[in-house]
């Protein structure tokens, strides 16, 4: 009794103050009565099932006296920053710190299940003109469809057609993700496998190192990821599942799927990888390779120490026979690669390294070391890949974009003092080709200097140098065949700064250098330059980029490269090869609250080139992004 009595007397301090501070129609949702027993009723009632801020809607809000004046901006801020994550939350509502408290008993937060997440990226490249009217076969269409929803999975489809491809839908890769009890997950279609140190099981994206010495050294992702790149080699067809419990974490695959190969006699004597189905050669390689893959990995995940085995095993309906076409040389018709691998952690260092072997005995192994500790951080690694080390989904570091058969040192760091980061890099390797067994030297050296001279003004020097021997197939006067060693070597410097006067402009100026000492080729004898100048505007729902570049670069290996945004999420390396001047225009504008529409156009006019003359280029594209 004295509990009802208590709730009685802070019913009717309710509505009095309610009275006050509202319209009496207001006080409840649909009777208009303000009797001390109807509200002690209804507050009975809220005290049993407290009302949910984040499913009532405004009258539900209105129901309770003390809430009514802020109901509206309680459903405004919930449509526009989400379903309220605790009580708590509620107070940064207009009109509800005050009475917070006094209401705190009455309401409830419960958790919403996000909506699905959806979004479409369309993008379209259209054939390229040159001056004269001529089309250039470049047409590139890129479409992607990705589902989520949190705590079920996600589904993902994509259609993809190179330039000069005959086929609309060249590439179509889907798969979807399902999130199982008990931690397992559940991917159908096309996936990815990245494990360990990447010796058996290889993820497709990876950093330069020149763009992130640390970053290029270090293999951060685990685990079975549904495919979203356009890589057409590396995913698996199939069905993979992950199961987790505590540390334990275990993955199964199988795959069935088809691949380009070179078939000459029945025999395969190259697998393509780049995916250009565009002349009538490349097209005679589409899909003519089939191939099972079955794979198991075992991880112990602690907090120090990690550890796991790995297997694979292909089969082909093929015989295989590749020497150094590919990345690793291998025949036969079925092939099985293991390995084993770890890291420990002691404080800041920790030690890394895995060892692989397959099935004719070969062996690659990698060991490494990173340290971070403020304001150095530094990875040093040895990796040895034997002449007849075989692999078929290895992306592991390497001297290249993927690892080859070779071995090689790299110590790599970067170092942040106040505005100042300097960062290095130095790669020595020694490519072994399987086809003539015999290793020849290179090395790779690079160093970055970036100082902040003020909150606006940003200078970085970059310094690179490269050099590679290899040996190259010739004959004599004779007709006799010879191995001869050719030396290519690259030096580069590049110097940029960046100034942002304020918030909406930024602009950047770089120039570049490059030569090709007179050791190498003949035709590597000279220098390229590039000159650069671009800006950025941007708005509160647009953005605009302008880009203006002279280059000249008399011979293909003195070329310059030059990353452009064809929109959001979507890059384009341009190549700039002889003399001439390149200008861009692009720019985004958002369309309501799901659509971004995104747009580029280029022209490049050419002075000079090596191989066709005087001339001009012109590109466009057009990219469409829609998100709810």
């Amino acid at each position: 009794m004295k509990k009802l009595f208590m709730l009685a007397i802070f019913a009717a301090a309710l509505v009095g103050v309610a009275q006050d501070s509202i319209e009496p129609d207001a006080l409840f949702d649909d009777e208009k009565e303000t009797d001390t027993e109807v509200a002690l009723d209804r507050l009975q009632e809220f005290l049993l099932r407290p009302l949910d801020v984040n499913r009532a809607d405004e009258a539900q809000l209105r129901s309770l006296p003390t809430l009514a004046a802020a109901a509206a901006e309680i459903v405004a801020y919930r449509r526009k920053n989400g379903a309220f994550r605790s009580l708590e939350e509620l107070k940064k509502v207009k009109g509800v710190r005050p009475v917070f408290e006094e209401v705190r008993p009455y309401l409830t937060a419960e958790p919403v299940p996000p909506a699905p997440e959806l979004s479409l990226r369309g993008r379209w490249l259209p054939p390229a003109r040159q001056a004269d009217g001529t089309t250039f076969v470049n047409s590139k269409i890129y479409h992607r469809l990705t589902v989520k929803r949190a705590g079920l999975g996600e589904g993902n489809l994509l259609l993809e057609k190179d330039a000069g491809e005959a086929l609309p839908a060249d590439r179509l890769s889907g798969s979807i993700l399902l999130e199982l009890p008990l931690k397992a997950r559940l991917i159908l279609g096309d996936f990815t496998a990245e494990f360990g140190r990447q010796l058996v099981f290889g993820g497709p994206y990876f950093f330069g190192k020149s763009a992130d010495p640390i970053a290029a050294a270090l293999c951060r992702r685990s685990g079975l990821f549904p495919n979203r790149s356009a890589n057409e080699n590396l995913p698996f067809r199939g069905v993979g599942l992950a199961w987790e419990r505590g540390p334990l974490r275990l993955s199964l695959l199988h795959s069935d799927k088809r691949r380009d190969a070179r078939i000459v006699d029945g025999t395969v004597r190259a697998l393509p990888n780049d995916g250009l189905h565009r002349t009538p050669s490349e097209r005679e390689t589409r899909n003519r390779l089939r191939e099972f893959s079955d794979g198991a990995v075992v991880e112990w995940r602690g907090r120090t120490f990690k550890a796991g085995a790995a297997w694979l095993r292909n089969r082909f309906d093929h015989e295989l026979a590749l020497k150094s076409r590919t990345p690793f040389a291998f025949e036969g018709g079925s092939h099985m690669v293991s390995a084993m691998f770890g890291s420990v952690s002691l404080g800041e260092m920790t030690l890394f390294g895995e060892y692989a072997a397959d099935d004719q005995r070969a062996k690659a192994g990698i060991i490494g070391t990173s340290l971070a500790v403020d304001p150095l951080h530094w990875v040093m690694l040895y990796r040895r890949y034997a002449p007849d080390f075989y692999s078929l989904y290895a992306s592991a570091f390497g001297a290249g974009d993927e690892a080859t058969n070779e071995r090689g040192f790299y110590i790599g760091g970067r170092c942040r003092i106040k505005r100042s980061v300097f960062s290095f890099y130095a790669d020595l390797f020694e490519p072994i080709f399987p086809e003539t067994g015999r290793a020849s030297a290179g090395n790779e050296l690079g160093l970055s200097f970036q100082e902040r001279l003020s909150p606006r003004l940003v200078l970085s020097l970059r310094l690179k140098a490269k050099r590679k021997a290899f040996y190259a197939a010739a004959a004599d006067t004779f007709g006799n065949r010879l191995l001869r060693q050719t030396v290519e070597q690259r030096n580069s410097v590049r110097l940029q700064a960046d100034f942002r006067p304020n918030r909406m402009l930024s602009l950047r100026s770089r120039l570049e250098w490059t030569r090709a000492p007179a050791g190498g080729l003949a035709l590597n004898k000279g220098a390229g330059v590039l000159l650069s100048q671009q800006a950025d505007v941007a708005g509160k729902s647009s953005r605009l980029n302008l880009r203006w570049t002279v280059f000249d670069a008399p011979a293909y290996p003195l070329r310059l490269y030059q990353i452009e945004s064809d929109g959001p999420g979507a890059l384009t390396l341009k190549l700039l090869y002889g003399r001439g001047v390149r200008c861009s225009v692009g720019g985004s504008i958002r369309v309501g609250r799901h659509l971004q529409l995104s747009a580029k156009a280029g022209q490049t006019v050419y002075e000079f080139r090596p191989t066709d003359g005087p001339g001009s280029e012109a590109d466009f594209s057009l990219q469409v992004d829609w998100r709810r």
